[in-house]
C-alpha cells in the first residue's frame, strides 16, 4: 500500500532572520559602467597577483599589487557579450565568449610582460576532427560557452556553437601557447562547463534534464562515459570536484536551487548526500551560480545573495561559514555576484557582480576568514519500540537559521558555523515536541540521540463502493489533514483501506478517475472509525489526487506543467504572472501550473528553445461519456502572457481540445493575459467533437516568440449533465442567435452584448481549422457567407479573450 505523507511541524520561534556579511572582509571595489561578467585570478612570475574579469564588451585586467586599489592594466577589446569566461596557463590567459554573432574564437592574452605589455591574438580555426569511431565533428570556432585547463596543459573548450553538438573539444597548450592542437571531442551531449582531472572529465550538461556526467579521457580518441546523473534541479550549470576525487558539487542555475554534494566514488552509484542554499532567503526565487573547491570549503557565486562560503570538509553536512552580500536589490533573477576565484597566494577572493545597485558590473576583493563548522549529527527513534523515525525535524536554535530532518534510519546530520551552548529542537507530527541542550565546537562532531514519545493514535478504516450498484472500487486515492498533518494512502485490490492515524480533526478526501470525488470534513478521530465511502459515477479532477494526467512538452526548456500548491510570481508592481493559489472553492490547495519556481516573472514561466516554438501539454487519462445524454466539460484556466523581453504584442495561446480517439477539436483558444482566474468555462461536447468512450482533454500552451512571459493554470475540472446557458459563459453577452440554422450558404449572428469588451467570431469546421473569422463583431446583426465551403458541421465560436460561446452549425 501506498503511502504519502506531508509533515507540518510544529515550529519554534527562532527570531526574524536577515541576511548578514561575516568571516568576508570587502578590502575594495571596482565598479564598471557596464554589465560584468566571470572572473580569473593570475600570479606574475614576480608575485604580483592579477585579477581578470569580464564585463559586456572587454577582458579587463588588474594588478591587485596593492589590493585594497586595483589599477586597470590593460582592456582587451571584444564584442558585445553577456558571457566571457577565463581560465591561465604559463603565462597566458585564455578567454571564451558566447554570444550570437561573435566570431573571435578563442582569445589569447600573452602576460609574459605584463604589465608593460600585454597583447593578445585571436585562434579561430576551422575545427576537423575525426575520433576513434570514425564520426567526424567538424565546424568553424567561433564562440565557446566556456573553458577548463588542467594541471598538464590541456585547455577544454565547452558549449562551443557550431561545432558538433557543442560538447568537450580539446587541446594541448604544451606545443605553442597561441597555436592550440585539437586531441579529442566529447561531444556526446552539449557541455555548459567542464572540470577536468587526472583522465576524468566531469561535463556539466544543462539540457533538460540537466546532469552531471563523468568520462574516462585516458584514450582521447575514444572517450567513454562513466555515469551520468540528473541534478536535483534538473539544470546542472557547473561542477567542481573534492580534492580526493569522491565528491563532486555542482550548481543548478534556477530559482530556489541547491548546491548538490554528490558521492562519485562508486562511478556506478552515484548518490546525492546533501544539499544546500542559504536559509535567510529560501524560497525567494535565489539562484545559485558557480561553485568552486578548495581545502574542503565551496566558494560559490550566489547572484542575489552574493559570495557565500559553505564547509564541506563533512560533505554530507553543509554548513555556511561565511558570506557576503554584493547586491543591495530583491531577491531573484540575475543580478549580483556572478563569478569568484579563491586561489591567489595571499588569500585573497576575486569576485565579479554582473551588476550593482547602479546597474553597472565590479570587481571585488575580499579578506575570508576561513572556519570550520559546528556539526551535530545523531539519531531519533520510538521511545516504545525503539523504531528509528524518519522526517523529524531538528532545529538549533541559534541565531543562524537551519533546519534538518532525519533520514528512512532516523538518522540526522547538521550544524552552524559559530560554537556555543544551544538547545535543539525535535518535532514531528506524530510525536511530542522535545528540546534537549548541547554544547557545539568548531571543527568538532557532536553526537545527539534523542527517544521520542509516540501522540496517542487511532485507525480509520472502510471500503470504497460505487454508489450506483455497491460494488468494489479498487485503489481509490485517500486523504486525511488537517491544519498539522496530512496522510495519503490507497484502498487495496478489495476497496479495502486501513490506516493508523494521531487523534485529533480531520477532513477526508476520496478520489478515483471515473468517479466524483467524495468528502468528509470534521471526522472526529478518537477512536477507531469505519466508513463506507459511497463514490457517484463521473469524471472530476480539483488535484489533490494524481489521477492520471500526462505531462508532455516539445522544445522547452522551462515552464513544464506541474501538479504543486502554486507560488505566484510579482510581474511589474501590481500584477501576478504565476497564480498564487488555486480555485479557493474546491478540494485541497493544488492545481497544475507551468512551472513553479518561484521568484520573478519569467524566472520558470514557459521558454522555448531558441528558434522553435516549444509547447506544454497535460493530457487526461481516458473518459467514458458515453455514460451521459448530453455531457458539458467545465474547468477554470489561468492565462497571464506578457512581452517580457520580447515583442511587446505576444502571439501565446492557451488552447483546451479534446480527442474522442479518432478526431482532435479545439474547444477553446485563450488569447487575452489577464492575472486572475478565469470564470468556469462550460461546453457542450456534442458541439465539436462525437462523444465515445474514448475521450481525453488536453490543455496547451508555449512560448510562441523568445523572450515573452507565458504562466498558466488549470483547475476544477469537472463533466456534468445537460446544458448550462452557453451566453453566460461572456460576461455581459446578453443575446448570441443564429438564424437560420440549418443554413444553405450564409447565416445571421444576432449579438447583443452590454460590456466594452471587444468580442471576436470564428467559424471552424470539424477538425478546428479556421474557415472565417472576425476580429471585431459589433452588436446587432451580423452576416456570415460559408458559400465555398462544403456541407457538414461547423462551430461558431465568439469570445471576449478570456471566456467562449459557441454555436453549432449545419451546412445543408
Amino acid at each position: 500500500m501506498k503511502k504519502i505523507y506531508t509533515l507540518l511541524f510544529l515550529l519554534t520561534s527562532i527570531g526574524i532572520y536577515a541576511q548578514q556579511n561575516f568571516n568576508l572582509e570587502l578590502v575594495s571595489e571596482v565598479v564598471f559602467d557596464e554589465a560584468g561578467n566571470d572572473i580569473w585570478g593570475y600570479v606574475a612570475p614576480d608575485s604580483t597577483e592579477y585579477a581578470i574579469v569580464g564585463s559586456r564588451t572587454a577582458s579587463r585586467i588588474y594588478s591587485l599589487e596593492d589590493p585594497a586599489n586595483p589599477v586597470l592594466v590593460a582592456s582587451i577589446p571584444g564584442p558585445p557579450s553577456t558571457w566571457r569566461d577565463f581560465k591561465s596557463w604559463n603565462d597566458h590567459i585564455y578567454v571564451t565568449t558566447d554570444q550570437g554573432g561573435t566570431t573571435e574564437g578563442l582569445v589569447i592574452i600573452d602576460m609574459t610582460e605584463a604589465p608593460n605589455n600585454i597583447t593578445s591574438t585571436n585562434w579561430q580555426p576551422f575545427i576537423n576532427h575525426t575520433n576513434g569511431d570514425g564520426e567526424t565533428i567538424s565546424g568553424q570556432l567561433n564562440t565557446c560557452h566556456n573553458i577548463y585547463i588542467d594541471e598538464n596543459g590541456f585547455a577544454y573548450l565547452a558549449g562551443c556553437g557550431g561545432v558538433g553538438r557543442g560538447g568537450v573539444i580539446i587541446l594541448d597548450l604544451n606545443q605553442d601557447p597561441k597555436m592550440p592542437v585539437v586531441v579529442g571531442i566529447e561531444d556526446t551531449d552539449y557541455a555548459h562547463d567542464v572540470f577536468v582531472r587526472g583522465d576524468t572529465l566531469y561535463a556539466s550538461e544543462i539540457n533538460v534534464p540537466g546532469h552531471l556526467s563523468i568520462y574516462d579521457i585516458s584514450d582521447r580518441l575514444n572517450i567513454v562515459q562513466l555515469s551520468t546523473t540528473e541534478t536535483s534541479s534538473s539544470f546542472c550549470h557547473n561542477t567542481w570536484i573534492s580534492d580526493d576525487g569522491n565528491f563532486a558539487f555542482t550548481t543548478d542555475e534556477r530559482p530556489n536551487a541547491f548546491v548538490d554534494a554528490y558521492d562519485i566514488s562508486d562511478m556506478d552509484n552515484v548518490v546525492r548526500v546533501d544539499q544546500f542554499q542559504p536559509a535567510e532567503t529560501a524560497g525567494n526565487g535565489v539562484i545559485p551560480h558557480n561553485t568552486h573547491y578548495m581545502d574542503g570549503y565551496l566558494i560559490t557565486s550566489w547572484y542575489t545573495d552574493g559570495l557565500v562560503i559553505t564547509d564541506v570538509s563533512n560533505p554530507d553536512i553543509m554548513i555556511n561559514v561565511g558570506q557576503y552580500d554584493t547586491w543591495v536589490g530583491p531577491d531573484g533573477n540575475f543580478n549580483g555576484c556572478w563569478g569568484a576565484y579563491p586561489w591567489l597566494p595571499s588569500g585573497l577572493i576575486l569576485a565579479s557582480n554582473v551588476s550593482g545597485i547602479n546597474q553597472g558590473g565590479s570587481l571585488l576583493v575580499f579578506q575570508p576568514t576561513y572556519e570550520r563548522g559546528c556539526y551535530l549529527r545523531g539519531q531519533a527513534t520510538d521511545s516504545n519500540t525503539g523504531a528509528p523515525i524518519s522526517n523529524v525535524e531538528v532545529v538549533i536554535n541559534s541565531v543562524e537559521l537551519n533546519q534538518e530532518s532525519t533520514d528512512a534510519n532516523g538518522e540526522y546530520g547538521t550544524g552552524v558555523a559559530t560554537s556555543g551552548t544551544f538547545d535543539v529542537t525535535f518535532n514531528h507530527p506524530d510525536y511530542f515536541p522535545l528540546s534537549v541542550s548541547v554544547v557545539l565546537e568548531n571543527g568538532e562532531t557532536t553526537r545527539l540521540d534523542v527517544e521520542m514519545d509516540r501522540f496517542e493514535t487511532f485507525r480509520i478504516e472502510g471500503v470504497t463502493v460505487d454508489a450506483e450498484d455497491g460494488s468494489i472500487i479498487p485503489f481509490a486515492e485517500i486523504l486525511v489533514q488537517n491544519e498539522e498533518r496530512s496522510v495519503g494512502f490507497i484502498s487495496d485490490l478489495n476497496g479495502q483501506f486501513s490506516e493508523e492515524i494521531i487523534n485529533g480533526t480531520y477532513d477526508m478526501y476520496v478520489g478515483k478517475w471515473g468517479y466524483l470525488h467524495a468528502s468528509f470534513e470534521d471526522l472526529v478521530l478518537q477512536e477507531d472509525l469505519f466508513l463506507t465511502v459511497e463514490k457517484d459515477r463521473g469524471f472530476q479532477d480539483d488535484f489533490v489526487f494524481d489521477l492520471g494526467w500526462q505531462e508532455t512538452s516539445i522544445n522547452t526548456t522551462s515552464g513544464f506543467w506541474v501538479r504543486e500548491t502554486p507560488i505566484g510570481t510579482p510581474f511589474g508592481q501590481q500584477s501576478l504572472a504565476n497564480p498564487g493559489e488555486d480555485i479557493p472553492d474546491d478540494l485541497g490547495e493544488m492545481c497544475y501550473v507551468t512551472g513553479n519556481g518561484g521568484g520573478g516573472a519569467g524566472t520558470d514561466d514557459i521558454d522555448s528553445v531558441v528558434d522553435e516554438n516549444g509547447t506544454v501539454r497535460i493530457t487526461s487519462d481516458v473518459m467514458d461519456l458515453t455514460m451521459y445524454n448530453e455531457p458539458f466539460v467545465n474547468y477554470r484556466t489561468w492565462f497571464f502572457n506578457d512581452g517580457g523581453n520580447g515583442t511587446l504584442d505576444p502571439n501565446d495561446t492557451l488552447t483546451i481540445s479534446m480527442t474522442n480517439g479518432v478526431q482532435n477539436f479545439v474547444l477553446e483558444t485563450i488569447t487575452e493575459s489577464d492575472d486572475i482566474w478565469r470564470p468556469t468555462s462550460s461546453i457542450k461536447i456534442s458541439d465539436f467533437i462525437e462523444v465515445t468512450s474514448t475521450m481525453q482533454l488536453i490543455v496547451e500552451s508555449g512560448d510562441y516568440q523568445v523572450g515573452h512571459v507565458v504562466e498558466c493554470g488549470f483547475d476544477q475540472f469537472l463533466v456534468t449533465e445537460g446544458e448550462p446557458s452557453s451566453v453566460n459563459n461572456i460576461d455581459g453577452l446578453d443575446e448570441f442567435i443564429v438564424r437560420p440554422n440549418p443554413f444553405t450558404n450564409s447565416f445571421e449572428v444576432l449579438i447583443n452584448n452590454s460590456s466594452d469588451a471587444n468580442l471576436t467570431m470564428r467559424v471552424l469546421d470539424i477538425q478546428g481549422k479556421t474557415m472565417v473569422n472576425f476580429d471585431s463583431v459589433q452588436n446587432g446583426v451580423n452576416s456570415v457567407n460559408l458559400n465555398n465551403q462544403p456541407s457538414g458541421i461547423y462551430i461558431l465560436q465568439l469570445t471576449d479573450g478570456i471566456s467562449s460561446s459557441h454555436k453549432k452549425l449545419i451546412k445543408q
